[in-house]
């Protein structure tokens, strides 16, 4: 999570839904917005994974840091870039700069996930992270 408070939804937040936490939450209080959803990826090869991907904002995370390798590349992440968990990535036989898909959504790898708060013990573990931005 890396925050003080988690809001859930099943739906994408409308603006409106935006406007209404920001108003109820104490003044300078700081927001994340992310999404989260399990969903095969797989490469050109034809290699496939379930993954759970995560959508973050420029925001995220509140506390801590997301730890990569290369580091520092998850604030330079951009539309089209992924970072897989190392695991997932030898899996998939895919190396730095490798394209994956999500959907039919094609992504460049731009690093490895080593760590990231909020991560132990999530319902979403169930699989291995994917991050991309909600950028762009």
């Amino acid at each position: 999570m890396g925050g003080d408070l988690m809001i859930e939804s099943p739906n994408v937040y409308s603006n409106e839904t935006k406007d209404f936490i920001k108003q109820n939450l104490p003044k300078d209080s700081k927001l994340s917005f992310s999404v989260h959803f399990a969903s095969m990826i797989y490469t050109k090869s034809k290699e496939t994974s379930l993954a759970t991907v995560k959508a973050l904002d420029a925001n995220f995370p509140l506390y801590g840091e997301v730890k990569t390798n290369p580091e520092g590349v998850f604030k330079l992440l951009k539309k089209e870039e992924i970072l897989l968990e190392e695991t997932l990535a030898k899996n998939l036989k895919l190396n730095l700069g490798n394209f994956v898909n999500v959907g039919n959504k094609e992504f460049k790898l731009k690093g490895f996930v080593i760590k990231e708060p909020g991560s132990v013990g999530s319902f979403t573990a169930m699989a291995p992270t994917a991050i991309i931005t909600l950028a762009g």
